[in-house]
């Protein structure tokens, strides 16, 4: 008997998975309650209704009195007849994990509420609202969907498979070799410094989508897992596809080098999403130069986004009654100074007065009544309005100073042909065993060839809190048959996407999931909003955030 389910504050069903054990059982009840309409015959709302007003409202009364003030509160109970029940808060919905099975322990059974919990964000991002109102057939599909996909992640996880997951590569090489591709980056970043004044934050030289060497400049931003899995497949897609050609004339033959310029945005501290600028050059088949650069406005970037951030902090909803509100608006108000002298000399005036009056008059009238307590309700909606739009414009001035692919390719650097140069002429006598290298040996282990690139299964071990990635070929230990021309069809739809504009894309085919991400979610609390959405063939991408939209 396994089930899980989650409540809003409202004492309302937002999600409903349950076995046929369980639901058995409910129906049971319902019936003996004489809750059943025969009338209408929907069992499974009567169901939920019995179970809502018989067992989860108590339960969720007595857990919210227990848990007053904690966050991310959590309790375990067990029933007479060995059913294990394990609740959890999280962004302000009630979670319930139930398990029959005596065996199963504790932990796994929160494990599947975090699961669940992780889904829905990855999809609705911040919005939860929208997954919350969802009605008639499009809630009964976006249920079953994600009981699938939960089912799917147990199944694997009990095979020691735990998702579909995107892995970084490295190709194996001697020290003497890796010391001459480390010492061809150095040489590669000396050049750019020296013509440009630019200091890259980071260099890497990859082949075939693996990376043979990197370098980061000290007080870079750190790169995590997802950066590089965006930067290198991005690269090799743009070095494919769409990548911009400079000429350089050498005796009476020309050549082409094959190179991009482009902006992405990465998270940055507790700034939030911050531009940079990538150039890629190919230099032999599957082997290319990437760095990223700051942006001549990272200032101003930061300052936008740091307003947000204290923005944020004002609107969350319990931040009326906190004794540090004074201290939220002051903290804004110094960010919206800082941001208005920064930009005194970017043309934007008018837009920056009208924050600022709008700041004014909503700090005047609505916060500062409630921060001084002469107003004990919570902010009207005219004051949740008002930040909104606060909010709005800050976004609208970012993706004004900041549009996403708005790079074009006069702004090439003229630099790029001798760090080319470079890295040719001190690669030439190796470029084949790199290339036979970068085929066939790298340090995670060996993949079925069909399998594109960077998309393996693995597990991850909560005991030691490593990472196994065991081969795809796992025999009698393997979860299904992997269909590769299905994750294929993923990672071409999602690189499409991504070249259409689009900065986060979430596709689902079969049991298949993949991602793709500009935007990341998460450090700095932000909200996401899906604009548009992109359909090709048969995939149905459930969320997509595109453009310059921010946050």
């Amino acid at each position: 008997m396994k089930g899980i389910i989650i409540m809003s504050d409202a004492s309302e069903i937002i999600f409903w998975s349950a076995d046929t054990e369980l639901t058995d059982r409910l129906k049971e009840k319902t019936i003996e309650k004489g809750l059943h309409n025969t009338v209408n015959g929907d069992i499974e709302a009567d169901l939920r209704d019995y179970a809502l007003l018989n067992w989860l409202q108590p339960q969720k009364l007595a857990f919210d009195c227990l848990s007053f003030g904690l966050n991310n509160p959590l309790q375990y109970s067990k029933t007479d007849d060995g059913v294990t029940i394990v609740y959890q808060k999280l962004d302000a919905w009630f979670y319930v994990g139930i398990d029959g099975d005596e065996t199963v322990q504790e932990d796994t059974i929160l494990r599947k509420i975090r699961i669940c919990h992780q889904l829905i964000r990855l999809h609705y991002g911040l919005s939860l609202s929208k997954f919350a109102n969802l009605q008639g057939n499009e809630r009964q599909n976006q249920w079953q969907y994600f009981d699938s996909l939960i089912k799917f992640w147990f199944h694997l996880c009990n095979n020691e498979q735990a998702f579909l997951f995107e892995a970084i590569e490295r190709v194996r090489l001697d020290s003497s070799l890796s010391q001459i591709c480390i010492s061809a980056i150095k040489e590669a970043r000396n050049c750019h410094v020296k013509s440009s004044g630019e200091k890259i934050q980071h260099a890497m030289l990859l082949q075939n989508h693996k990376i043979i060497s990197t370098y980061s400049s000290e007080n870079a931003l750190e790169l995590e897992c997802g950066d590089l899995l965006l930067i290198i497949g991005l690269s090799y897609f743009l070095l494919t596809d769409v990548s911009q050609s400079v000429v350089r004339d050498s005796g009476t033959e020309e050549h082409k080098i094959n190179c991009f310029r482009r902006l992405i945005f990465l998270p940055f501290g507790n700034f939030g999403f911050i531009p940079f600028i990538i150039h890629g050059i190919k230099i032999y088949s599957g082997m290319i130069f990437v760095f990223v650069l700051k942006v001549e406005n990272e200032k101003v970037a930061k300052s936008l986004c740091d307003c947000a951030t204290k923005l944020s902090a004002i609107m969350r909803e319990d931040a009326v009654i906190k004794k540090d509100m004074r201290t939220k608006i002051a903290m804004f108000e110094s960010e919206i100074k800082t941001l208005a002298s920064l930009l005194k000399k970017k043309n934007l005036d008018n837009r920056v007065n009208k924050l600022i009056s709008l700041w004014t008059k909503l700090r005047r009238e609505d916060l500062e009544p409630i921060s001084s307590g002469s107003l004990q309700n919570n902010p009207s909606e005219k004051t949740i309005q008002m930040l909104n739009n606060l909010q709005g414009r800050i976004k609208a001035i970012f993706s004004y100073l900041f549009p996403a692919n708005a790079i074009n390719s006069e702004e090439l650097p003229g630099n790029l042909e001798k760090i080319y140069g470079i890295l040719k002429q001190r690669l030439d006598d190796y470029k084949d065993f790199v290339l036979v290298k970068g085929s066939y040996n790298n340090e995670i282990g060996f993949y079925n060839d069909t399998c594109p690139r960077l998309l393996h299964f693995v597990f991850l071990n909560r005991t030691t809190g490593k990472i196994i990635t065991p081969y795809i070929d796992t025999g009698e230990c393997a979860a299904r048959d992997v269909n590769f021309a299905v994750v294929k069809e993923l990672r071409q739809f999602g690189i499409f996407a991504l070249k259409c504009g689009c900065n986060y894309v979430a596709v689902r085919k079969e049991d298949f999931f993949c991602t793709y991400r500009m935007w990341f979610e998460g450090k700095s609390n932000s909200v996401v909003e899906p604009e548009r959405i992109i359909k090709i063939g048969n995939i149905y991408p459930l969320g997509t955030v595109c453009g310059d939209t921010f946050m």
